[in-house]
């Protein structure tokens, strides 16, 4: 909290804050909707009953999928936040980079990202 004012200055604290809540908004409104239309789909075609295993079912579905859809951010706020000062002077030229692996390249670390989200039924668990 010293160095990096001292040496970088303020602004250096907040490298990669605007992909941060990028990935942030994304990622709530993405779960909670999807949470939502895939409950209400295993509900009516698979007439599952409204209990835990519907929910259960529906927050692993949603997880996977808003993994899918923010993980790309989250490689981008990664690394806006490790990079050095000036490298990505604009939120463009940080995609440039990441894209530098081709179509997979926003994708890396997928697989460990999705497990530690784990299925997440926080945000409708009073339904239960």
């Amino acid at each position: 909290m010293i160095r990096i004012p001292r040496e970088e200055g303020w602004k250096a604290l907040y490298n990669g804050g605007y992909a941060s809540v990028l990935k942030a908004a994304i990622g709530t409104i993405g779960q909670i909707a999807v949470y939502d239309q895939v409950k209400g789909e295993l509900h009516n075609r698979l007439s599952m009953n409204d209990d835990v295993r519907l929910h259960f079912t529906s927050s692993v579905i949603s997880t996977i999928i808003d993994s899918i859809i923010t993980q790309p951010f989250d490689v981008l706020k990664t690394l806006m936040m490790n990079a050095r000062p000036g490298q990505f002077p604009t939120m463009l030229n940080a995609v440039k980079f990441m894209m530098r692996f081709g179509f997979w390249g926003p994708y890396r670390g997928l697989v460990s990202y999705h497990i530690t989200k784990g299925p997440s039924d926080d945000h409708d668990v009073h339904d239960i």
